[in-house]
């Protein structure tokens, strides 16, 4: 299905754009002074633009896809 496809394409890229800027702000995240309320703001917290948080639309676009492909 088409509309499948899109929705995994979409999980595809959000989860890429996650990586990318993992590796572009790697030592930041791993320094000591990373704390996880901070990573809670940035990962886990939804934001006011979308109503959810990056790692959860990724998560969302790859749980409505059906992994058969159809």
């Amino acid at each position: 299905m088409p509309q499948a496809s899109a929705r995994l394409d979409d999980a595809r890229a959000a989860i890429a754009a996650l990586v990318e800027r993992y590796a572009a702000n790697r030592d930041r995240y791993q320094a000591s002074t990373y704390n996880e309320e901070t990573c809670r703001a940035e990962f886990i917290t939804p934001n006011s633009k979308t109503s959810f948080s990056p790692v959860f639309r990724s998560w969302r676009w790859l749980s409505t896809t059906d992994s058969s492909g159809s």
